[in-house]
């Protein structure tokens, strides 16, 4: 199953390298770091300058790490913005959530708007549940 998992994080990497390329180059050109705390894209938003445990990857990705291998679900914060679920596919619109993580299924969600939006949508079809 490990190795199974491993293939699975692969093919999404690979299937990311368009924005994480253009990612990359922004930060290079720009001197943005590539995972970024919420504040760096959502100044005006106080909530997000006491998050500690959700990060953006890039500007259009939102991560909100699962610490624990037991953990099912993850009450988390997305900035005002539509937000989809990588994994589901389900939107949301900013606010306090809560979402179901089983193993291998981190909190992941990009913004809708993003002009990589058919990038991560081919992406998550590897893992989709």
């Amino acid at each position: 199953s490990t190795m199974q998992h491993l293939s699975t994080l692969t093919k999404i990497r690979k299937a990311l390298k368009p924005y994480i390329k253009d990612m990359v180059k922004e930060g290079s050109d720009k001197g943005y770091p590539l995972q970024r705390p919420l504040f760096f894209h959502y100044e005006s938003d106080d909530i997000a300058y006491d998050l500690q445990d959700e990060f953006l990857f890039g500007s259009d990705i939102l991560v909100a790490p699962v610490l624990t291998p037991t953990t099912t679900t993850r009450d988390l914060y997305l900035p005002e913005d539509v937000w989809v679920h990588f994994w589901s596919g389900t939107e949301y619109r900013g606010g306090q959530i809560t979402v179901e993580c089983p193993l291998g299924y981190p909190p992941v969600f990009y913004r809708k708007d993003s002009k990589y939006r058919k990038v991560f949508e081919k992406t998550a079809e590897i893992n989709r549940y």
